[in-house]
């Protein structure tokens, strides 16, 4: 999969900036950090896609515990729905 899901972010994060944070590992095709409904805050995790399936290696490898926006990010594979 070339999909990961990012747990653990500051609800300051936004979508642009988690791309450019983890763009330097490839390509991002698309961020989503998931708010709720009603409030419209971050829920503290997001979905980040990659081009190709090595750059979200490449991700997991680099950045998993690195801090972002003061907290420390941690990262694997997205599991996908079935």
């Amino acid at each position: 999969s070339s999909t990961i899901f990012v747990n653990n972010l500051s609800f300051q994060t936004r979508e642009q900036g988690l791309a450019a944070t983890l763009s330097f590992c490839g390509k991002v095709v698309r961020s989503r950090i998931p708010s709720d409904p009603l409030t419209g805050a971050s829920k503290g995790f997001a979905y980040v896609e990659f081009e190709r399936e090595e750059q979200a290696e490449r991700a997991l490898r680099e950045m998993n515990g690195v801090e972002v926006d003061g907290r420390r990010i941690r990262l694997e594979f997205s599991q996908s729905r079935s």
